[in-house]
């Protein structure tokens, strides 16, 4: 099988790569998960190594399979519809943008917040000094983040299910400092 990619390179992928690939997945109907049973990076993703594909790297499973139902190396992030992150059905995946990932994200409440830098404690007291009149420029160098995620986390964009005061991020009360 060859698997075109933008440059117009073309990748051999034997029958012994597909064979040993589809070995490694257990394969059940078609709406449902695949799962991926052999080796996984350390995110949960499985991984594959194949010589034909790629040039002889490790590349996600579910990368390798979208591109062997595409026959085309994928320009993008290969994502899932089904956040199984070891599912490499190709009917599951589809090609999208970091953008698109962090949306699907949000909308399916996968983010992690364990991710994030800052507490809800944090995020309260941030809104508390706001009101008071600290500066976001001052409250960006306390806490370790940019004057926009301040400004997102005053005006209740970012962090919305933390209880505390909304306020204006820019406008009155640049004065305040921190003692």
């Amino acid at each position: 099988m060859k698997i075109s990619s933008d440059f117009g390179v073309f990748f051999r992928f034997g029958d012994r790569d597909l064979s040993r690939f589809w070995a490694k997945v257990s394969v059940r109907g078609p709406g449902e998960c695949w799962e991926w049973t052999a080796a996984k990076f350390r995110k949960g993703y499985g991984s594959f190594y194949c010589l034909g594909f790629g040039r002889g790297k490790v590349h996600g499973a579910h990368r390798v399979s979208w591109a062997i139902a595409n026959e085309r190396v994928p320009r993008r992030q290969v994502l899932h519809t089904c956040d199984n992150k070891v599912c490499v059905n190709p009917s599951h995946l589809y090609e999208g943008t970091h953008a698109d990932n962090m949306r699907d994200a949000r909308e399916r409440g996968t983010v992690s917040r364990s991710a994030r830098k800052l507490t809800d404690v944090d995020v309260s007291l941030i809104r508390y000094c706001r009101q008071l009149g600290f500066s976001v420029r001052k409250l960006a160098v306390y806490f370790p983040v940019s004057r926009s995620s301040i400004s997102r986390i005053c005006t209740g964009v970012s962090y919305p299910h933390v209880d505390g005061p909304v306020v204006p991020a820019w406008g009155s009360g640049r004065s305040a400092n921190f003692t």
